[in-house]
């Protein structure tokens, strides 16, 4: 068995911990941090809710009655991001902007 030393495979740890709380290691801690700045806008729509309970319908659904079904609208999950976090993209994204989380209250933008 190689040890850590031996630059071995071991794969990183599936969670991160932040505020005594377990995130998916996707999101990583920066993003977290970064809620705490993170300017909600007026026209701004937010779906919040538990992992896994259907949020990305929800989404479609509600995305479909803000544009009539005739417009694209930034969407996007705030803890996540692709090449670059989802809440950078959104920072410079046009109004209204469809968002959903799974944070918690005390973790979520103000």
């Amino acid at each position: 068995m190689a040890s850590p030393q031996q630059g071995s495979s071991i794969a990183a740890p599936p969670y991160t911990e932040y505020q005594g709380l377990m995130f998916p290691s996707t999101v990583p801690k920066e993003t977290l941090e970064a809620m705490k700045t993170f300017e909600m806008r007026d026209g701004d729509v937010v779906i919040v809710s538990y992992p896994k309970t259907g949020s990305h319908w929800v989404m479609q659904i509600v995305h479909g009655i803000i544009t009539a079904n005739t417009a694209t609208l930034e969407r996007s999950r705030l803890e996540f991001g692709g090449k670059q976090p989802y809440h950078v993209q959104l920072r410079d994204s046009p109004s209204p902007r469809l968002m959903a989380t799974n944070l918690p209250v005390h973790v979520a933008p103000p």
